[in-house]
């Protein structure tokens, strides 16, 4: 198990490589899996080439805008977990007991045009990507962004703090989603 991070002293909340997927789970002091969560494919982020010798070799690229990503955020009493490109979050007690889901029916945002060059020059000034890499990452860009960048949690709020309104424009506003704890939409700010 990968990313440990502790609930309680008896629980931890980490993430598996499965079935060419990655697995966000809760585990016990012991190892033993007590639940899994969401999972994102190894595809959505990486890319396999060979490298000098042939052998290949797995090259990873996350944007947060648009690379789906696992997340896992913790107030003194709830944690939250959830991935970026589907907008559910699972809110736990500490103790390890379900409080709620939070899920909204709602289309995540287009990538604009100008974002889509944005991502793409950002790509292509990467000096650590191969040119045959980078194309490949082009080619990963979707059309829309994630539903979410980051969770904050206190013990009666959670804070939904959604992509920029454009990527490409360091001034652009960011949409916060706030609900109360038990998971009612409490409103949005920009």
């Amino acid at each position: 198990m990968l990313g440990l991070s502790m609930i309680n002293e008896n629980l931890f909340y980490g993430w598996q490589w499965a079935d060419k997927t990655r697995e966000q789970l809760i585990t016990d002091i012991n190892g033993k899996i007590q639940i899994k969560f969401f999972s994102i494919s190894i595809d959505a982020n990486s890319v396999n080439t060979p490298d000098e010798t042939g052998r290949m070799v797995m090259s990873t690229y996350i944007s947060p805008f648009y690379s789906p990503f696992l997340i896992f955020t913790q107030s003194q009493n709830y944690s939250a977990k959830g991935v970026s490109n589907k907008y559910e979050i699972i809110i736990i007690k500490t103790n390890g007991s379900f409080t709620t889901t939070i899920a909204r029916n709602i289309k995540p945002d287009p990538i604009s045009n100008n974002e889509k060059i944005f991502f793409e020059n950002e790509i292509q000034e990467n000096r650590q990507l191969h040119p045959n890499i980078k194309k490949q990452f082009i080619k990963k860009i979707p059309e829309y962004k994630n539903y979410y960048q980051n969770i904050l949690l206190s013990n009666q709020y959670i804070w939904v703090c959604r992509p920029s309104t454009d990527a490409s424009n360091n001034n652009a506003s960011y949409n916060v989603d706030i609900f109360i704890i038990k998971g009612n939409l409490k409103g949005r700010f920009s």
